[in-house]
């Protein structure tokens, strides 16, 4: 497992933000699932992180337990400074990656989002 406890930017189309390698299988959370949206909230309480995406079709409630597991990436701009996303990322488009939640069809849990330029 490797994990980055700083927020670091990267130099490039593609910034890395927090990385994340291992965790929990498949087979201990629902299938995955992708879907891009606008985040329309955030709310933090120490790592854990609350988060509705609205999509074309539903408003999707994804959420951590600890956000620095959860990988940040920005397509088409570069950040400036340290993005924090508990502040930083309300209001802008997204894809996410998540573990759908067995009977809790706009429920997920968190994998990776990727933030998009304007």
């Amino acid at each position: 497992m490797k994990v980055w406890r700083k927020m670091t930017i990267a130099t490039g189309a593609i910034a890395l933000l927090v990385s994340f390698t291992g965790g929990a299988s498949a087979a201990q959370h629902g299938e995955r699932d992708l879907s891009d949206g606008v985040i329309k909230s955030v709310v933090c309480r120490g790592r854990r992180l609350d988060m509705q995406l609205q999509t074309h079709e539903q408003l999707l409630h994804l959420y951590t337990a600890n956000y620095f597991k959860v990988r940040f990436s920005a397509e088409g701009f570069q950040p400036k400074g340290t993005l924090n996303p508990c502040r930083d990322i309300r209001g802008m488009k997204a894809q996410a990656i998540f573990y759908d939640v067995p009977r809790r069809p706009n429920d997920g849990i968190l994998i990776s989002v990727e933030l998009k330029g304007k």
